[in-house]
C-alpha cells in the first residue's frame, strides 16, 4: 500500500511540476506579446523601422548598412531606443546597431528573441538598426526599430 502511495504522489508531483512549466510559458508569451505591441505603438508614433519577416542571410543587401552590408538588414539613420529582433528559425544572427566607427549587438540563434537598447550594446547617438546574418542557414527574421 505504501509503495502505490508513493507512486501515485511522485505523479502528483510531475502532473504539478507540469503544469507550473506550462504556466510559465504562457506568462512569457503574454509578456512578450505585451511588450512587442507597446514597441509596435511606439514605432507608430514617434518614427520606426519595420523588417520581416523575411529572410536574411548570404546576399541579403537591404538598406544602408556599412557592415556586412551583403548578408544584412538595415534601418535607416536615426536616434534609436529600441530594436525588438524576432529570429523564427534558421541560422544566427547579431541584431544590434553600427555607425562608421563599429558595429555591435547581440548574436540571436533561430527561434530566439531579444529587445537591444544602445545602451546595452555599449553604443549611442545617431545609429543604424541592424541584423546581420552570422552562421548557419539563412535565418527567417522579423525586426522592430523605434525611435
Amino acid at each position: 500500500m505504501s509503495a502505490r502511495l508513493d507512486a501515485r504522489n511522485h505523479l502528483r508531483y510531475i502532473r504539478l511540476v507540469l503544469t507550473v512549466a506550462r504556466l510559465r510559458s504562457l506568462l512569457a508569451l503574454a509578456l512578450a506579446s505585451i511588450a512587442l505591441a507597446i514597441s509596435g505603438s511606439a514605432a507608430a508614433s514617434h518614427g520606426g523601422w519595420h523588417y520581416g519577416p523575411n529572410w536574411i542571410g548570404p546576399g541579403t543587401a537591404d538598406g544602408p548598412c556599412i557592415w556586412y552590408w551583403s548578408q544584412a538588414a538595415c534601418s535607416g539613420w536615426n536616434y534609436w531606443h529600441t530594436l525588438y529582433t524576432y529570429n523564427q528559425q534558421g541560422g544566427q544572427i547579431l541584431s544590434g546597431y553600427e555607425n562608421n566607427a563599429r558595429i555591435r549587438g547581440i548574436y540571436i540563434n533561430g527561434g530566439g528573441s531579444a529587445f537591444i537598447f544602445p545602451s546595452s550594446v555599449s553604443m549611442s547617438g545617431y545609429l543604424l538598426a541592424h541584423g546581420t546574418y552570422w552562421s548557419g542557414g539563412s535565418a527567417l527574421t522579423q525586426m522592430e526599430a523605434s525611435a
